[in-house]
């Protein structure tokens, strides 16, 4: 078992499941792309009762986990030949171990769902606390990694941490070689056609508001205001990406609907932890629920 260091790494929660093993494959091809070694970690919360009734000992215990961690290790290395690869098994509790291991992660991968039982629910809904609460970014696994030229797919609105997201989406599309979408949605009224802004010859174009019964002319010129507010923003960081070709779209819908509709032709899907507006709370609650859960696509959450 290799001992832990301080630089920055990949690391990716292994609990020896089959959605697991999607997190280890995702994780890999990451630390590839970024150029860092992987770390992986499996954390088993050993019970009292267990050791107690002969179920299983402390040395068995973590027998087990380096068997699952020395297994993770040869896939990562069969498929990423020269990839550098850690290990480490702790008997603690998953969701504040894999929070404790993003200290000094450039990236932590969990999968979605575990396994329960013996080998505890490491990967369930520790994956939404760890999303909650990790200091590096969480890319959450739910499928086999998508191939091709897929877009990165961020969710923007006006926040600090939505700035964030959007940093960390542009410049995983930049690795990668594909076009990034930013997506604001919204689900208040958007007058009937009412123009999108004109945010001047080199910018992309927002996509047009739905047509509807609108709001008043004061809240109009308001909401137009903010969202050319919003996209000179998201022009302002994607300058320090120049290669990536960026796609902004205001649509009128509830945000995690938006964002799951779009997650099904999308490589990753991008979002900030805590926002304004329709973000707030993303993370959190029914609404973490239903980007973690049900998007077709890895899930990225930053905190900012």
């Amino acid at each position: 078992m290799a001992t832990a260091t301080t630089q920055p790494r990949v690391v990716v929660g292994v609990d020896g499941s089959a959605r697991a093993e999607l997190a280890v494959a995702w994780a890999a091809e990451e630390a590839v792309r970024r150029g860092l070694r992987l770390h992986i970690l499996h954390a088993f919360p050993l019970d009292f009762s267990m050791v107690a009734n002969d179920l299983l000992s402390a040395a068995e215990a973590r027998e087990m986990g380096e068997r699952i961690c020395e297994a993770a290790a040869d896939r990562a290395r069969t498929s990423h030949p020269g990839l550098r690869v850690s290990s480490e098994v702790r008997l603690a509790r998953p969701a504040p171990t894999l929070v404790d291991a993003s200290r000094d992660a450039a990236v932590l991968v969990v999968a979605a769902r575990g396994r329960g039982a013996v080998s505890g629910k490491l990967l369930g809904s520790v994956s939404r606390h760890v999303a909650a609460n990790a200091h590096s970014p969480v890319v959450v696994i739910r499928h086999p990694q998508a191939r091709g030229p897929l877009p990165v797919v961020v969710g923007v609105d006006r926040s600090a941490r939505s700035t964030a997201a959007l940093a960390f989406a542009l410049a995983d599309a930049s690795r990668r070689g594909v076009p990034l979408r930013a997506v604001h949605a919204t689900h208040a009224d958007v007058a009937a056609g009412t123009p999108a802004p004109d945010p001047g010859p080199s910018a992309p174009r927002p996509g047009p508001p739905a047509r509807g019964r609108g709001p008043s002319a004061t809240d109009r010129r308001a909401r137009r205001a903010g969202t050319e507010q919003l996209l000179r923003s998201v022009m302002d960081v994607a300058s320090r990406f120049p290669a990536v070709e960026v796609d902004f779209q205001q649509v009128r819908a509830r945000p995690v609907e938006a964002l799951l509709r779009q997650s099904g032709e999308a490589g990753l899907l991008v979002v900030g932890s805590r926002g304004l507006a329709g973000l707030t709370g993303l993370v959190r609650g029914s609404v973490s629920q239903g980007l973690l859960s049900r998007a077709e696509c890895a899930v990225a959450v930053v905190r900012g």
